[in-house]
């Protein structure tokens, strides 16, 4: 499949409807996917990153996505684990600006020791659809809008980890 026409199944793609993977080998793909995937999101976005991905989850239209998402009702909730906050604080990630005036909707957490080099990265939608990056040094991705099965995998290992983890203290002390 080429680039375009991966654009094209992403932009008809429908969380919670459309199956099958798409494999995706672009910042701009993994961007788009991640946008779609957050803004059609109702429920719930769980992140497991490295660095927070500047190229993919620092763009205008996916922090929209996100505190819309955040904003739309008391049920949501959207979860980051993010194992190395560095870069993320360096550079001012908006992300992480976001977070510190919606606290009460997006939480932060920094991994259990057991997990911080964890090779993967990943975003779910409502357990039901990803954005999975097997290894997070690279742009080679899956996303798929309705597995269940492999969404429900992924938040399964998030929660996992999540109850090990503490928030992120060094994030919450430094206000850039």
């Amino acid at each position: 499949m080429t680039d375009g026409e991966t654009t094209a199944v992403l932009q008809d793609a429908i969380l919670g409807t459309t199956s099958g993977k798409s494999h995706l080998n672009t910042a701009e793909e993994c961007q788009f996917a991640a946008f779609s995937l957050a803004s059609q999101a109702t429920k719930n976005i769980y992140i497991f990153s490295h660095d927070l991905e500047p190229r993919i989850y620092n763009q205008v239209p996916f922090l929209e996505a996100i505190k819309d998402l955040a904003i739309s009702s008391s049920q949501t909730h959207i979860r980051i684990l993010l194992q190395d906050n560095e870069k993320a604080q360096r550079e001012g990630h908006r992300l992480v600006q976001l977070w510190r005036r919606l606290t009460s909707k997006i939480e932060i957490r920094r991994p259990h020791p057991d997990y911080i080099n964890h090779p993967e990265s990943f975003l779910v939608a409502d357990e039901t659809g990803y954005l999975h990056h097997r290894f997070y040094t690279s742009y080679e991705a899956t996303v798929d809008f309705n597995s269940r099965l492999e969404a429900g995998k992924l938040s399964s290992f998030f929660n996992e980890v999540w109850e090990q983890s503490e928030p992120d203290s060094e994030l919450r002390d430094l206000h850039i």
